[in-house]
């Protein structure tokens, strides 16, 4: 049977990977071991973990594992490698926004429905960012680059729950006039001039949203 996609991102094939020149993944390795690739670059971070580490280490441990069994399987899903998962964040790059917003999507709706067999005091969630641009790839598997740096940043500034995307991300999305709401131009920490920040409207905290399907706009002919 098909797998069914979060209620946003249904009546896009899971399969579905867009065209995008600003959101390709075009790799070309230097003489010296590292790959320059075009990337949407997904950082998160769960939200209270201090505090929950604090209230009951234990079951926040348990619970975190749990996390990261959900990220991995969203992240495989859309074809990203999960580049690690540390304490209370993770990161993870993808080819093609489409596919990282799939990704960020499906976290959220996973860790919302895990969220409902919790009690309310141990619940926690995701805050999300997206950034798309030049990469590179270290041969020991170590990435750099602003969009990293970026998406950390951003993420920082999202609702408990939600995603933020910055304009690079948000021009790759099909009609996301329909989908985003403008958190305008940001100044970030040790990151030259400023930002265009976008929210994913309508993201709660329990994972559900009310949006119609979320598509890419493809290339021209």
């Amino acid at each position: 049977t098909a797998r069914v996609g979060p209620p946003i991102l249904r009546g896009v094939p899971a399969q579905h990977t867009p065209h995008l020149d600003a959101a390709r993944a075009v790799t070309e390795q230097d003489a010296d071991g590292l790959q320059r690739r075009h990337a949407v670059v997904l950082h998160a971070d769960i939200v209270n973990y201090s505090r929950l580490m604090a209230d009951d280490e234990q079951a926040t441990v348990a619970t975190v594992r749990h996390y990261q069994g959900l990220v991995a399987d969203a992240v495989a899903e859309a074809d990203g490698p999960l580049v690690n998962f540390v304490g209370d964040s993770f990161l993870a790059v993808f080819d093609d926004a489409y596919a990282a917003m799939r990704a960020a999507v499906a976290i959220s709706s996973a860790v919302g429905e895990y969220n409902r067999t919790l009690p309310r005091t141990r619940r926690t969630w995701f805050r999300v960012g997206l950034d798309a641009g030049q990469i590179v790839v270290a041969g020991d598997g170590r990435y750099f680059g602003d969009p990293l740096n970026i998406a950390a940043r951003i993420q920082a500034l999202a609702d408990v729950g939600g995603i933020n995307v910055t304009e690079a991300v948000y021009a790759a999305l099909d009609e996301p006039a329909l989908r985003m709401i403008s958190l305008g131009s940001r100044r970030l920490m040790n990151i030259p001039g400023t930002i265009r920040v976008y929210r994913l409207d309508g993201m709660r905290e329990d994972g559900a949203d009310t949006h119609a399907p979320v598509r890419c706009r493809r290339a021209s002919r």
